[in-house]
């Protein structure tokens, strides 16, 4: 179920209320380790819970010059899986979130100037019927600065700091430039940033029995840059964009065993992204994009579940001006995961295959007020693992309405 809801008690005001609550449950059969993933037979079952509950206050000054948006958010996920040979197994954790944001816009003819400034802090806690209740707070504080001058040329500069109450405080940044050849209908772009992520409080302190956290863990730090051209082609009515990226990444986090530990030294990430939009006909439009990415770890080794080749084709189109339908089809290449001998947890590399998916969605508008839409998700019942022994989602249809007062 979602909900979304806003309100304007004045023109300089908007209150708005978020709610998204998903319950899944699942039937499965006990898995018991190695590449093929053999299973006993014992009709398992998983009860998976989660809501997000979020209100936001946005609140505009000097014609909208001046933006302010207050936030506060809670997330709440619970989950009870019933085992065979087991004991039922109980995990439970949320999320507490205040953020505040100011975005100020100063304009004259021929530069544009935009000052971000934003405050976010979140505390996460989680407990499960192995290990008592842990949490990790941290409070992010960043500033983030935009440039444009003549319409062609825009830099953007921003640097965030974060003080954890588990972790070493920390600070990252990430410049970007972009110039615009309008006789050539091209524009360079570029961006050069690094990057902390901390370990989830899974990795820190486990999940169930066969599953052991690890407290010693790194962040991992990254740094990476990227440059690419995009093309306008057909009279402007299609773009096409290549991007280079390279990617390094120290202490990254792997699986290992019954448990995750740092990678020493450094993991790299480098490819090619080719993007394509264009407006086929008057009411047919649709997009591309294939990325091609060649990973490895600190021994030389491809980077667990990251395919060397993805792909995604995307069509619109407008049936009426009412009614529009979206297809979009994705696929993944092959790609290496960690499979572990059930008897020892040593761990050994296994291919998993390729895979597409299709989806298709739809939308109805009746009026100025009431909208109704429908997707089916995995179309075609595809069957594909995007983690070994955990199989991707079935076909599934969803239905909804929306209703502007």
């Amino acid at each position: 179920m979602l909900f979304k809801g806003s309100v304007r008690p004045r023109d300089d005001l908007e209150l708005t209320l978020i709610e998204r609550y998903t319950r899944t449950r699942s039937d499965f059969d006990a898995f018991i380790g190695g590449d093929r993933r053999p299973v006993i037979d014992s009709n398992d079952r998983a009860d998976h819970r989660q809501n997000l509950l979020r209100l936001q206050g946005k609140f505009s000054l000097f014609g909208g010059a001046w933006e302010h948006l207050l936030g506060i958010a809670r997330y709440d996920i619970d989950n009870t899986t019933d085992s065979a040979g087991f004991e039922p197994f109980d995990s439970a954790g949320h999320s507490n979130q205040i953020d505040y944001q100011s975005n100020y816009f100063l304009n004259a003819p021929g530069v544009k100037h935009t000052f971000t400034f934003l405050v976010k802090d979140k505390e996460d806690e989680a407990r499960n019927t192995y290990f008592a209740s842990n949490s990790i707070r941290n409070t992010g504080v960043a500033f983030h600065y935009g440039l444009g001058l003549d319409e062609r040329l825009f830099l953007t500069a921003g640097v965030r700091r974060d003080f954890n109450d588990h972790f070493d405080d920390t600070s990252a940044y990430r410049l970007t430039a972009a110039y615009l050849w309008p006789d050539l209908g091209g524009r360079l772009h570029a961006s050069y940033g690094t990057a902390v992520k901390n370990p989830t409080l899974t990795e820190l302190f486990g999940f169930s029995g066969d599953f052991q956290g690890n407290p010693d863990l790194q962040p991992e730090e990254s740094r990476g840059f990227d440059i690419g051209w995009e093309q306008a082609l057909l009279d402007r009515r299609a773009k096409v964009d290549v991007t280079a990226f390279d990617n390094r990444i120290d202490n990254i986090i792997v699986g290992a065993g019954r448990t995750v530990i740092n990678l020493p030294g450094e993991s790299r990430a480098r490819g090619v992204e080719i993007s394509a939009n264009a407006e086929l006909t008057a009411n047919v439009s649709g997009t591309l994009a294939y990325t091609f990415t060649d990973t490895e770890d600190t021994d030389g080794e491809e980077l667990r579940r990251r395919p060397r080749h993805t792909a995604s084709l995307g069509l619109n189109y407008r049936v009426t001006d009412h009614a529009k339908l979206n297809l979009t089809v994705r696929h993944s290449g092959s790609f290496t995961d960690t499979a572990f001998d059930p008897n020892t947890f040593v761990s050994y590399p296994v291919r998993l295959d390729g895979y597409t998916v299709v989806n298709l969605a739809a939308s109805y508008q009746l009026d100025d007020r009431w909208q109704f839409f429908g997707r089916v998700e995995n179309l075609f019942d595809e069957q594909y693992e995007d983690v070994l022994g955990y199989s991707g989602i079935e076909r599934g249809v969803y239905v909804g309405a929306r209703y502007r007062f």
